[in-house]
């Protein structure tokens, strides 16, 4: 849901207030920005599905706007984002190490509740993991990244749905919203 024509939503100014100390903050999402002129992709692709976008809905049948960043932060308690996205600077073996991070960070919520068990036998997790291991490109690293952070948006959606008390709303209906894991209060950025 995008309605401004400039500058940022009101959920991503507020979503930014709590994580962008935590380097985990949104960017500006306006109907200026070719992507987002017209009916945004997300929301075609839940017209034609019939999936409903309120994220206070009780159907069954729902779409949310969910970012990875903040979910991990809030989810795992980091401190500060996992560097698994290429940016200019950043080495394959850094891209390598902080997706497997976050791959067994994932893998650790089969203990959680809810639970999620990516490796059970005939899932294809551990091809992805073997993917990032085996990666002598970070283009590879990339087709890999899409599907996990797949993942952690789908587990925040199912945490929404069963716990919707531990998630944080930014924004509304109307012009826009992000659901994302609760912020723990006690919970700090780590040192720059």
């Amino acid at each position: 849901i995008v309605t401004n024509p400039k500058g940022n939503r009101p959920a991503e100014a507020a979503l930014n207030a709590d994580f962008q100390r935590f380097q985990a903050g949104a960017h500006p999402v306006n109907t200026g920005m070719p992507a987002f002129s017209g009916t945004p992709r997300g929301a075609r692709l839940s017209a034609q599905l019939g999936l409903d976008l309120d994220p206070r809905s009780g159907s069954t049948r729902r779409a949310i706007e969910v970012y990875p960043h903040p979910a991990t932060v809030a989810m795992f308690r980091l401190g500060r984002t996992l560097k698994y996205k290429n940016k200019s600077g950043r080495s394959l073996v850094t891209l390598k190490g902080e997706l497997l991070a976050l791959m067994r960070l994932i893998e650790g919520l089969a203990w959680a509740e809810p639970r999620l068990i990516v490796d059970r036998p005939g899932s294809r997790w551990s091809e992805l993991v073997e993917a990032v291991e085996t990666a002598t490109r970070k283009s590879q690293l990339r087709v890999v990244e899409d599907q996990v952070d797949a993942v952690v948006c789908a587990y925040v959606a199912l945490l929404a749905a069963r716990h919707p008390e531990r998630t944080t709303t930014y924004g509304d209906l109307d012009t826009g919203y992000i659901v994302t894991p609760r912020l723990p209060a006690d919970h700090h950025p780590a040192p720059r």
